[in-house]
């Protein structure tokens, strides 16, 4: 089991799901065998405001790099052992792979713990600066391009609207979780039309 400690809050965005979506993805490991803990700030530093998508950015790549780390330190180790080259190691399914040969990731951390090493990283991901919109800087570190449309029938006699249909176009870049960034897209622009 690979446990992710974060001070992130989580206030509806799903940023643990996120952030054991990229250790996973980095270790090679499923996704059930990561288990984040948030929102800890006794033993992680603040991971500052929850806006939007941030934690996904912030939060999300201190994870990822992170769990690089991990990985590189595991693979050495296996690479030792093996007798290898580090770049011959592969990492899939919770397995340490080599030439037909695989190993569970759980093994590996115990050949680490003998030679003394922790099998644990740190990483805390600083964001670009952000300044007020005006003073010469970006006022958020990630934006995110958006556009919705909207056919609308007006009862001309009672004033009553009624949206017929939304278009909803976002250029997110890469979606960590697809499923969750349609919801946000969905959330936003029905939130947007039911208080215009």
């Amino acid at each position: 089991m690979v446990e992710v400690r974060t001070s992130a809050a989580d206030i509806g965005q799903g940023i643990g799901m996120v952030v054991a979506q990229c250790a996973a993805e980095e270790l090679g490991v499923p996704y059930g065998h990561v288990r984040v803990m948030l929102p800890d700030t006794d033993l992680t530093p603040d991971g500052g405001p929850t806006t939007a998508s941030r934690q996904t950015y912030v939060t999300g790549n201190a994870a990822r790099l992170a769990a690089s780390a991990l990985r590189e330190a595991m693979r050495s180790v296996a690479a030792e052992h093996h007798n290898v080259a580090p770049d011959l190691i592969r990492f899939e399914e919770g397995l340490v792979r080599y030439n037909g040969q695989a190993t569970p990731v759980g093994e590996v951390v115990g050949w680490m713990k003998q030679q003394g090493l922790r099998p644990k990283t740190f990483h805390e991901y600083w964001a670009p600066k952000t300044q007020a919109l005006g003073t010469g800087g970006d006022m958020h570190v990630a934006f995110s391009y958006a556009t919705q449309a909207a056919l609308v029938e007006v009862d001309m006699e009672t004033g009553e609207v009624s949206v017929l249909k939304i278009l909803s176009a976002a250029d997110v870049g890469r979606a960590i979780n697809p499923r969750s960034v349609q919801g946000q897209i969905e959330a936003g622009s029905s939130w947007r039309w039911a208080t215009a």
